[in-house]
Parts: C-alpha cells; structure tokens; sequence
C-alpha cells in the first residue's frame, strides 16, 4: 500500500531543515563509509556523496532528537498510526505492531543536485531458501540476518523494516519524481504511481508490498529529501 499526504509538512519546517543542512561542506567519503542503523559512519556535520552507476546523492543524517525533528514526527505519528489502521495485517505482526515501542531509523537527508537520480530498487529484502541475493529483484536474505551489507551489489539488506517513510523538502518542477512500480522484479514491473518532488508532500509505503521504486533524474535544481523507516522487529518471523 502506498499512500501520498500533501501538505503534510508546513514549509517553514522544511525551508529550515534545508537551511541548517545546505551550509555543510560535500565530500566524497570513504567507500566504507556505510549507513545502516546501529553503527552509522556517516558524518552526521557534513554531506557524503554517493555516486554509482545506480545512483548519485549526497546524504546525512539528523538525529531523532533533532528540534527540527519535532513537528516532523507529530505530523508522521498522526498519519503512521492512520496507514497501520488500513493495512491487512494478520494478528500477530499486529500484535507486535501494538506491543513494540515506535521504533525509527535515524532520518537521512538527501540533495540530489542537478544530474542526480536513483534507479530502480527496493529498501528491504525478505528471506530465501538457498541464501541468494537476485541483482536488482525482490532479493532476499539469510533467516536471521536482519541487517547486512552486499558490496558486489553495493547496498545494505534490512529486514525490520515495515514502513518507508518520504517527505520531499522542496519542490522541484518537471523532474525529480520517485515513480513506484507493480511487479516482483526490475525487469517485470508495471508502473503503479507517480509523486511529484512537491514541498511539504509525505509518502508512506509498507515492506508486505515492498514496491520497486526509483528517483527519476532532476534536472535544474537540487532536490531535497527527507526520509526514514518504521521498524517492527521480527515481523517477518511470525
């Protein structure tokens, strides 16, 4: 399921949040420089570049404590609880749902700059049988590994992770959409919506559907992002 919120964000939040992170300086990090929850390397006072061939950003990170953070997380709390009401969920992920404190990876902010774009991919994977990761599908790890990071892919597996969470900080005009796809893999997808880069715009997605999805290339000017998972830890288990 997927769900768009306009005006879910006032704009003087997302003007400011642009502010304090535009002034930091850009570098291009190490390639160990790796973000995933738990033990994040990431200069959290500058902005890291990644640039692969599936993707170019530059990113940080802002605590969950941040005070730009708290009209943020009001606005996300309001709207997180309405999506978990629509899901389907069976009764045990719903009880861990209920019984587990709201738990979020750090927020990370990304400026796409003009040029900048990121391919067609998911934000999770699942569980497999024969401990293989397909490039570029639905991949999925071992039971048990919740979190790992696959350098041939270039990319970290989550497996806590039930709800994404965007919010477009500023609005970019023609360019910059992140279009999410129907399908089971990259090269079997059908085109299922389109969200402009559009101020103060949330989007929320469930990891049951997990969509395929992409950030189209911005063309102009730079595309700022905020974004961060709701984790439900051991949900796939159950």
């Amino acid at each position: 399921m997927i769900r768009v919120f306009d005006n879910a964000i006032p704009n003087q939040v997302c003007e400011d949040i642009i502010k304090f992170t535009s002034s930091f300086e850009e570098i291009n990090p190490d390639t160990s420089q790796r973000s995933f929850t738990g033990n994040n390397t990431l200069d959290r006072t500058k902005l890291s570049l990644f640039d692969s061939p599936n993707k170019r950003f530059l990113t940080t990170l802002l605590d969950n404590d941040n005070p730009f953070m708290t009209e943020v997380m009001e606005s996300v709390s309001a709207r997180l609880g309405k999506f978990l009401s629509e899901l389907e969920l069976s009764a045990k992920v719903l009880e861990l749902v209920l019984d587990m404190p709201p738990e979020f990876e750090e927020w990370k902010i990304k400026k796409y700059p003009p040029g900048g774009f990121f391919s067609l991919h998911v934000d999770a994977y699942a569980y497999t049988n024969d401990n293989s990761i397909p490039i570029d599908a639905k991949g999925t790890v071992v039971p048990g590994e919740w979190q790992m990071y696959d350098s041939d892919l270039d990319r970290w597996t989550y497996h806590n992770r039930f709800i994404g969470i965007f919010i477009y900080l500023n609005t970019i005009e023609g360019s910059g959409e992140t279009v999410f796809y129907d399908g089971p893999h990259v090269s079997q997808t059908g085109k299922a919506l389109t969200v402009p880069a559009k101020q103060g715009t949330m989007v929320m997605f469930d990891f049951i559907d997990n969509p395929i999805h992409e950030g189209k290339p911005v063309v102009d000017d730079n595309k700022w992002f905020l974004g961060s998972y709701f984790h439900v830890r051991g949900w796939r288990d159950v």
